[in-house]
């Protein structure tokens, strides 16, 4: 059997948009809700989840964020409000929204989308909803409360810069996921 690794297309964020998902967490740990917090190091954009692919695949995968990423100007971002997934009734994901006004970034997704489809990469069925992850509920305890402190939190200071695709493999561990860049491809300036 060929070896694996789990991958994922992302955008890493500046260490100021991190800090910043960090403090809006802590105000939501607040509610005591029974919610799994992503680390602040792990705190990242998804644009495609690859899943465990074969080591042979990794210079398809390469060459389609080059050729994506060539197409592509660099962009500024902002952080835009909190939500969730899939509905406040039953909270699985709390999230924070990015929205860049230009429609670079979701011409990049639809681009990735379907040029990672040309070598055996099934389309996401779903919408692309451009979202930063701050947890994942375990239970349904005390998720009302959350809810309501998800009105109340504001986003400060929320502009960042989008220069870059990054790979990046997942190790999954009992004490949680690592992820380490393998691979980057820079927009065009």
């Amino acid at each position: 059997m060929p070896h694996t690794i789990r991958t994922f297309i992302a955008i890493q964020l500046p260490e100021r948009i991190i800090s910043a998902a960090e403090q809006i967490q802590n105000k939501l740990k607040t509610a005591n809700a029974d919610v799994k917090w992503v680390e602040p190091k792990n705190i990242h954009l998804t644009l495609k989840f690859l899943g465990n692919i074969s080591v042979e695949r990794l210079k398809a995968v390469e060459d389609m964020m080059i050729k994506c990423a060539s197409n592509v100007a660099r962009c500024s971002a902002r952080l835009d409000g909190l939500g969730v997934f899939p509905s406040l009734e039953r909270l699985d994901i709390l999230w924070i929204g990015v929205h860049e006004k230009t429609g670079r970034l979701a011409a990049m997704v639809k681009m990735l989308e379907d040029q990672l489809a040309v070598v055996g990469f099934p389309k996401e069925d779903r919408a692309f909803t451009s979202h930063i992850t701050l947890g994942r509920a375990r239970s349904a305890n005390s998720t009302k409360e959350l809810t309501e402190k998800l009105k109340t939190v504001e986003i400060l200071d929320g502009d960042f810069e989008i220069n870059e695709l990054t790979l990046l493999q997942s190790f999954l561990s009992s004490s949680g996921p690592t992820y380490v860049p393998l691979f980057k491809a820079p927009l065009k300036i």
